[in-house]
């Protein structure tokens, strides 16, 4: 992310004094009530019907019917403008833009506040600029408020430099502090900040104890999530922030924030909120702060949270703690930890984390512990135990040879699961392009490389897709590029491997090969570059009876290996609910994994591989809309692009306000969450019922 201060160019004099005009311009009366009745989208409405289908279909060049939708834009029933509008937000089409501007002058208020989403999701200048516009010229804060977040993700730099100076609105105006907050918050996602951004989210959000929480609550993930800027001036701001934050949800993202400062009386803060506060998530978050301490400093406390019984993420995240901040001389301090633990995820973590930090010219001791990482490995029956062990192994350069065994065995006779191959993949990936690979392999450094070549190509050509995908990335790596095409003058069998995939279902590795297959071809793939499309095959469409017959009571019930999880639908993703019912019914889900488990984020499931490279040959359309996931609970479906969604989902830990309009959201959780929270990676599905 990038500074934005000082940046005011003179050629935008004109354009920066009509915005500074049109985001003040709200500062006045209280706006009026929405005047018109609710509008609803009626799936039994055979029209309805018909506009939210466009979300599915394709041309013969995998285009939608934008010109169809166009027509619907324009209709004179409001609910099915409303429809459309809806459908337009999820196809993000930037030929629509001149229509849903029109819509930001409709009578209808729910119009408008969509329009102002769709437009915001065509991620365009041009439609900011007309967002800016409507701004001016609208009195009902529900839709300046949307218009304020959709600049945030479209908007220019100048945009964002007067949305970060314009005064302060009314404490009252709930709503447009809300979208306020939400614009800078969404350009800080997209790596832009203004420091007057910053310094309005700090000094108006954070230090007035009188701002509505929600406004906090939004302010907190912006400080949680920006990166490169000081917030050590803020220390006593956030100081009080953390101390009398009552709410976790919120909590979670302030610890972050005042980790930033890296300041003694924010660390002794943290550790006394730590060993007060009950939610194992703002522990988390704790733990995970630390980083920004010196190593000696919090050495002694996140050991002790390695012993932590009372909640199994704890543990996990000190250790990864020590993984990503650890140093030589504690390695085998490291080591001995992970032998005495009883949880199998931390101590493989441990052990890559002694591994890792163990100095180079440490050899012995390397082949010490890769000798007991190797013997945990050969006992042990969990394909998930066995793959995070393989991870650690990767973490010496001179195991190569371990990962290539594992992944490409000397018989055709063994089998090696999916999981295995694409860990080893990762692991070789992540080895070739660690920035101890010449050091470590000194005189051998070129014959390895060579040897590993010949695997990679190997490993292209026969065709296993999360293999494939591990060794694309890595032959796009930017350091390593020269070398590559050097050792692959002729490399037509990227092609080949690229047309023996399985279309959609393979959709992602396709793209990474496409990607791979352009930098080969002399394309710059760096600044500028747009990640390949392809052409989809009509979509998923929604099955009409089944959401029809969806009630308020209705609830999808997985049955895991830890508890019950139960789900209430959202009725604005009808064709990714009604698949996903479909699945259920099928007995598709029985038997998956929880493949994906991050702490304080989601845990993930529905790969029939076990390592996130499987679907089906069936891709829903992205069902994107303004519902949040500000909240623990959210079900969400996975997705590797626009419209590739297939069978896997996730559940969110905690709130994750940077998935808002990225991801389908088709579910929440109404009963269960303490199963949520004790989901570990290879717990097991056993059944998704409906009732």
């Amino acid at each position: 992310m990038q500074d934005m201060k000082g940046f005011y160019p003179r050629a935008a004099i004109w354009l920066s004094c009509a915005l500074l005009v049109f985001f003040m311009a709200a500062c006045g009366s209280e706006s009026t009530a929405p005047t018109q009745s609710n509008l609803k989208l009626n799936f039994e409405d055979a029209v309805t019907q018909q506009i939210i289908a466009l979300r599915s279909k394709r041309n013969s060049s995998g285009q939608a019917d934008t010109e169809a939708l166009r027509t619907y834009l324009a209709m004179e029933n409001a609910e099915h403008r409303y429809a459309a509008v809806w459908v337009a937000a999820s196809l993000q089409d930037s030929s629509l833009i001149e229509d849903l501007a029109r819509l930001l002058k409709d009578e209808h208020v729910q119009i408008r506040q969509m329009s102002a989403f769709a437009l915001g999701q065509t991620r365009s200048p041009r439609a900011a600029d007309l967002l800016s516009n409507a701004f001016q010229q609208d009195t009902v804060r529900l839709v300046q408020a949307a218009i304020l977040e959709a600049v945030g993700k479209c908007g220019s730099e100048e945009q964002l430099r007067h949305l970060a100076t314009v005064r302060p609105y009314p404490l009252k105006d709930t709503m447009l502090l809300e979208g306020l907050a939400l614009g800078l918050y969404r350009y800080a996602v997209r790596g832009l900040i203004y420091s007057e951004g910053t310094e309005k989210i700090m000094n108006d959000f954070i230090s007035n104890a009188r701002m509505p929480q929600s406004v906090r609550f939004i302010a907190a993930n912006y400080l949680a999530r920006i990166g490169g800027v000081d917030v050590s001036s803020y220390e006593d701001v956030l100081l009080n922030a953390v101390r009398s934050e009552k709410d976790p949800e919120t909590l979670m993202f302030w610890v972050i924030g005042l980790a930033k400062t890296q300041t003694m009386p924010a660390y002794r803060t943290l550790i006394q909120t730590y060993e007060t506060n009950s939610d194992y998530r703002v522990k988390c978050n704790i733990l995970r702060g630390l980083q920004y301490f010196k190593h000696d400093t919090t050495k002694l406390f996140v050991a002790n949270a390695l012993q932590d019984s009372t909640q199994p993420h704890i543990p996990l995240v000190a250790a990864d703690h020590f993984y990503r901040t650890g140093r030589d001389a504690d390695a085998l301090q490291y080591y001995g930890w992970a032998m005495a633990h009883k949880d199998w995820q931390v101590r493989a973590h441990l052990l890559a984390a002694a591994l890792r930090h163990l100095a180079p010219y440490r050899t012995p001791q390397k082949q010490f512990v890769t000798l007991k990482i190797m013997e945990l490995h050969k006992a042990s029956t969990n394909p998930y135990e066995q793959a995070a062990l393989l991870r650690a192994v990767g973490e010496y350069e001179w195991n190569y040879k371990i990962l290539l065994r594992e992944l490409l065995p000397p018989s055709d006779s063994i089998k090696v699961l999916p999981l295995i191959q694409s860990t080893c993949a990762e692991a070789l990936a992540e080895l070739r392009s660690s920035e101890n690979f010449d050091r470590v392999l000194g005189i051998n450094r070129q014959k390895v490389a060579d040897e590993l070549n010949a695997a990679f190509r190997l490993c292209i050509e026969r065709g296993d897709v999360g293999v494939q995908a591990a060794i694309a990335t890595l032959l796009t790596n930017k350091k390593l590029r020269a070398e590559f095409k050097t050792a692959y003058p002729e490399w037509d069998f990227l092609r080949q491997a690229q047309k023996r995939l399985k279309l959609p279902r393979d959709l992602e590795t396709w793209a990474l090969l496409q990607q791979t297959i352009d930098m080969f071809g002399g394309k710059n793939i760096d600044e500028g570059y747009k990640p390949p499309v392809y052409k989809h095959s009509p979509l998923v469409e929604p099955d009409w009876q089944i959401i029809q017959n969806i009630g308020t009571q209705t609830r999808a019930v997985i049955e895991t290996s830890r508890g019950n999880i139960f789900l209430q639908f959202d009725s604005l993703a009808p064709a990714t609910v009604s698949h996903f019912i479909q699945l259920a019914k099928a007995g598709y889900y029985d038997g998956k994994t929880f493949h994906r488990v991050v702490t304080n984020f989601v845990a993930q499931a529905g790969c029939e591989r076990g390592d996130g490279w499987g679907g089906s040959q069936l891709c829903l359309p992205s069902e994107i809309n303004p519902s949040r996931y500000w909240q623990a609970g959210c079900v969400g479906m996975a997705s590797a692009g626009k419209d590739t969604e297939s069978t896997q989902f996730f559940i969110t830990h905690a709130p994750t306000v940077h998935l808002d309009g990225n991801y389908t959201l088709f579910a929440r959780v109404v009963e269960g969450m303490n199963v949520v929270h004790q989901l570990r990676i290879g717990d097991t599905i056993r059944s998704i019922k409906i009732n």
